[in-house]
């Protein structure tokens, strides 16, 4: 009875197997019922969700930079509406002051009892929105007739296609609405001008004839009385700034209206005015060479005279137009007469045929633009005077016969063991215990009285000529590195297009050109240093400055320093540094993918500093290994010995009997 309830017990009970199944229970237990996916059901949701956010996020921040740009756009068109009402105020004020400056006595001035107000520029001028381009806006009834048919087309129906508009059309809609936008921002014109009130004071009559004949005495006379003013102008006249006192052209006068001889006098607005045109010109000076002036004056200045600020009337009589010039002096003219410009009958008919002399000449001519210096020409040695040679043939004979077989290789060998091959005359050290190291004076001084055969104590000065000779000499020898390296590189670049072209079938790019030159430059395996360089089947290049490049370069200086006459040959490490820097410069004349001439010798290109480079670094690098140092030499005097100059031909000892000689007259004719 105890085994079979402990068997119930254990026996499985249906309601612990149920779930629960309500609606509000997070968690569920899907297993007994494989046809429920809440986690897919659950993972569309949330991307639903995060997708419908983010639009929700971009459509607000698009409202905001709407909503941003129309509050941009319209704090700038009430700003623009405020210049135009503010512009309109000060052109409104500057014609009331013009009409309140405006003299009395001028023709156009207007008459007693009008009053002149300037309406606002509403309708007469428009206003910086109201300005259109080139037949803008002007539309003919064609134009509107097609504009309506577009209008009405663009209205049927659904189904059809509307008429697009131009960028043209539609900046031009855009522009219209933008006017139309500053127009409504613009506050009432007429509400903000200030009212004009004319003036009270004017005088009764402005033209009447005795103010007239006031006017045209006081011109006349030169003098001011004080009985006869200016009537008040109309208006009150501001103070006008002070001009310089060189925009005047009256030469006799520090005020620019004021008269010689006659007493200090109020300056009118007319005269101010005067003043203010005239206009000196003293750089151009004109003479008459016919006939001189009759009012002998010696100015050499043309000043224009005084233009009028009103015009005339229509109607004028001579009188009147007598009387008005007639306060013209004749400075305002340059000291020219009406009867300088009179023509006559008599002038006219004795006028001869053809065209007339010259009657001015311009005195004041500006010189022409220097031209170019002209390129001086190379002068031979039978045009060059010996005082100016530098040839060796002028120098003593004593000195000629050992100057180009022991003097000047000597003399290379020694400057091609210095580090610093450049300088003639080095300077003095700071250090008082190391030595000077020697001068071109020095060396000559020495190996002369070395050379020569009287043995005399010769002292070398640096005016002599063996010294200009051979510093000369030296500057040729060092511009042979770079010719030779210019030549090798030529030749180079020929063999690398050939190569190129017989691999690829095509013509070598600019770019392709650019790549060569700077990967020979490359000094941890470039073909311009080494005899077997890098490539991609060898990554370690070998035989350090044995390049073809190097030993043409470097090889015909060692040539020449075989007949030097010192005892211990010196390592050449100016030599060998000045042969390095210019297959450099040979090769970077590539750099742009042609050649490129460099500007100038070796030494305008700062050949002497990129010498002292290669001589502190990978000389002394390559000498500093003994084993490669000596075969690099013994490659350049191989080359240097196969590739030297040799005699070709066999010197003819001609017998003396046999060569042409002028008899005496005593001696008889030899039989032919």
């Amino acid at each position: 009875m105890s085994e079979e309830a402990s068997l119930g017990d254990a026996l499985p009970n249906d309601a612990s197997r149920r779930y629960n199944t309500r609606a509000g229970t997070r968690v569920r237990r899907p297993g007994a019922h494989p046809g429920l996916h809440w986690e897919a059901d659950l993972r569309e949701k949330q991307a639903a969700e995060a997708d419908k956010a983010h639009k929700k996020a971009q459509e607000d921040l698009l409202k905001k930079v709407k909503a941003r740009d129309v509050e941009i756009e319209a704090s700038g068109v009430a700003r623009i509406a405020e210049l135009e009402l503010a512009r309109e105020l000060e052109d409104l004020q500057d014609e009331r002051d013009l009409e309140a400056r405006t003299a009395h006595g001028y023709w156009n001035a207007p008459k007693a009892g009008t009053q002149t107000h300037v309406a606002p520029r509403e309708s007469s001028e428009p206003s910086g929105s109201e300005f259109q381009e080139e037949n803008e806006g002007v539309r003919s009834d064609e134009e509107d007739d097609e504009a309506e048919e577009e209008e009405e087309v663009a209205v049927q129906g659904k189904g059809k296609k509307a008429i697009r508009k131009t960028n043209a059309q539609r900046r031009g809609d855009k522009r219209v609405k933008i006017r139309d936008k500053i127009d409504a921002a613009r506050p009432a014109k007429t509400a903000r001008l200030p009212k004009h009130s004319p003036a009270i004071n004017a005088s009764p009559n402005v033209f009447n004839p005795v103010y007239r004949q006031q006017l045209l005495g006081r011109t006349m006379h030169q003098s001011l009385s004080p009985a006869i003013m200016t009537p008040p102008s109309v208006g009150r006249i501001r103070p006008e700034p002070p001009r310089p006192m060189s925009v005047s052209s009256r030469p006799d006068s520090n005020t620019p209206m004021s008269r010689p001889g006659s007493p200090a006098e109020p300056e009118t607005p007319t005269q101010r005015s005067a003043a203010f045109d005239m206009v000196r010109f003293d750089h151009l000076r004109i003479r008459d060479t016919s006939s001189p002036t009759p009012s002998g004056s010696r100015r050499a200045s043309v000043t224009p005279a005084r233009r009028r600020l009103q015009s005339l009337p229509a109607h004028e009589d001579k009188e009147d137009s007598a009387s008005r010039y007639a306060d013209t002096r004749e400075w305002d003219l340059g000291g020219f007469r009406d009867e300088d410009a009179a023509a006559t009958r008599e002038s006219i008919i004795g006028r001869k045929r053809g065209r007339p002399a010259q009657t001015l000449a311009v005195i004041n001519l500006e010189p022409d633009p220097a031209s170019g210096k002209p390129k001086t020409k190379r002068r031979t040695a039978d045009v060059m005077p010996s005082s100016k040679s530098l040839s060796a043939a002028n120098l003593p004979p004593a000195i000629y016969v050992f100057y180009d077989s022991k003097l000047l290789p000597t003399c290379y060998e020694i400057y091609g063991g210095f580090k610093d091959s450049w300088t003639i005359e080095p300077k003095t050290p700071n250090d008082p215990t190391k030595p000077k190291p020697p001068g071109l004076v020095d060396i000559l001084t020495l190996l002369i009285n070395e050379f020569s055969v009287d043995g005399g104590n010769h002292v070398v000065e640096d005016t002599d000529l063996v010294f200009k000779v051979t510093r000369q000499r030296l500057i040729n020898w060092r511009d042979g590195f770079l010719n030779r390296a210019l030549t090798v590189v030529k030749e180079g670049y020929k063999t690398f297009l050939a190569q190129h072209k017989a691999a690829t079938k095509r013509n070598a790019t600019i770019a392709e050109v650019v790549t060569w030159a700077d990967d020979a430059l490359d000094r941890a395996g470039g073909e311009a240093w080494w005899e077997h360089p890098m490539t991609a089947r060898c990554d370690n290049p070998q035989g350090m400055f044995k390049s073809v490049y190097m030993l043409r370069t470097f090889g015909p200086h060692l040539g020449v320093i075989n007949d030097s006459c010192l005892e211990e040959a010196k390592p050449q490490f100016g030599a060998l540094a000045m042969a390095a820097a210019a297959v450099e410069v040979a090769f970077k004349c590539f750099r742009s993918g042609t050649f490129a001439a460099p500007e100038g010798n070796f030494e305008k290109i700062d050949g002497a500093d990129l010498s002292c480079k290669w001589a502190s670094g990978g000389v002394i690098k390559l000498y500093n290994k003994q084993s490669r140092w000596d075969s690099m030499m013994d490659a350049a005097q191989a080359l240097a010995n196969a590739r030297g100059r040799k005699r070709t031909r066999t010197q003819n000892f001609v017998d003396q009997h046999d060569r042409d000689m002028d008899p005496d007259s005593s001696s008889p004719a030899r039989p032919e």
